[in-house]
């Protein structure tokens, strides 16, 4: 991964549907390209609105982003040319491009001018990767949404993008691409990853080594406090962010040092801890 970040100065954005409608008036902020980072936010704070600035979908009507130099030799590797940015919306089928897995997956290399052995490759070795290869032949229209997500996950993977922003919650992918995934960012030319959300759990699921932020008008506040914090979920819960259902039990019982965490990544982590205390904490012990 590379160590340097990409700066956001003095960003103004509106869509160009309500043009009079600011979403940000003076947004600066850092993003680090070195690791993954987690945005938190409540609906309407501007959470989109950020990751379509971030994956060049839209541009600001006022303010620069700052890209650092590109210093990858990606093309001389593969020849095409890679990708600077993606995203990934909460609503995948409104992205495809193609009609099969295997089409959806080429896409994009052809885009970038890669030529047919290139595209077999690069197709193969991701649908190995990510547990793909079974559904090559499938049709997209016919995925459950978990795998509709990771299709076009992936596909923005394959064009091995300095940065990927995934605009919906960490939650709505299965475990084992998650995993995939994060291995993925992880590796000296992986992307990092910027995951816009408005769920806790997400704190849980992208891990204690990601930056997290807590986005507000025109300000990135970041959230120094983790997922074992036993004030977390008060602090989550005045800024609008969804909690899950246990929240309030759990960060009683992790304020007493009975169990690891106030936000788990599934709920079922939560439970058998919780089950674990309650047998060693049963009355008369």
């Amino acid at each position: 991964m590379e160590t340097t970040a990409l700066l956001l100065e003095n960003i103004k954005f509106s869509y160009p549907s309500e043009p009079h409608r600011q979403v940000f008036e003076s947004l600066s902020a850092t993003i680090p390209l070195s690791g993954n980072t987690m945005i938190l936010g409540p609906n309407a704070s501007g959470k989109t609105a950020l990751a379509r600035l971030l994956g060049g979908l839209d541009s600001p009507t006022a303010g620069k982003i700052h890209w650092p130099p590109d210093k990858r030799d990606c093309a001389g590797d593969f020849g095409w040319e890679p990708l600077q940015a993606g995203v990934v919306f909460e609503n995948p089928e409104y992205q495809f491009q193609a009609f099969t897995v295997g089409e959806e997956l080429e896409t994009g290399l052809i885009y970038r001018g890669a030529d047919s052995v290139a595209r077999m490759q690069e197709v193969a070795e991701a649908a190995g990767k990510f547990g793909l290869a079974p559904l090559l032949e499938k049709r997209l229209q016919d995925l459950e949404r978990p795998q509709k997500l990771t299709v076009l996950v992936a596909a923005f993977l394959i064009l091995r993008p300095r940065l990927l922003a995934l605009d919906f919650s960490l939650s709505c992918l299965e475990n084992r691409f998650l995993e995939a995934l994060l291995e993925e960012s992880r590796k000296s030319q992986g992307p990092a990853l910027v995951v816009t959300s408005r769920r806790a759990e997400d704190l849980a699921l992208l891990g204690p080594a990601a930056q997290v932020y807590l986005l507000r008008k025109d300000c990135l506040e970041a959230l120094e406090s983790g997922a074992g914090d036993p004030g977390i979920a008060a602090r989550l819960e005045n800024e609008g962010i969804g909690l899950p259902w246990y929240a309030g039990i759990s960060a009683q019982l992790r304020g007493r040092g009975l169990i690891s965490a106030v936000i788990y990544g599934q709920e079922a982590e939560f439970i058998r801890e919780a089950e674990s205390v309650k047998i060693e904490n049963r009355p008369g012990d």
